[in-house]
């Protein structure tokens, strides 16, 4: 199973937990996740390396976030808007 096909998978089996929930309820249990996620990256023995990883990773998952929201944007507003 290649990488995207296994996020793709993943984000189907979570999607039916999200859709239909108030948009507060979805930011924060998508916040939620993401921010265990971060603070699961630990450089042993170094705080300020600890710090400067989970900052990276950070900037670097809201750089994809940016980026997937720009591709999704264009293929549902396509789909919304030809369906009126």
């Amino acid at each position: 199973m290649t990488c995207r096909s296994e996020i793709m998978q993943l984000v189907e089996q979570i999607r039916p937990l999200l859709v239909g929930k108030d948009p507060v309820i979805q930011s924060g249990a998508l916040a939620e996740l993401i921010s265990y996620w971060l603070a699961g990256h630990i450089v042993i023995n170094s705080k300020d390396q600890t710090l400067e990883l989970r900052a990276k990773l950070f900037a670097t998952h809201c750089a994809l976030v940016r980026d997937l929201t720009a591709l999704n944007s264009e293929m549902l507003d396509a789909e919304f808007f030809d369906a009126r």
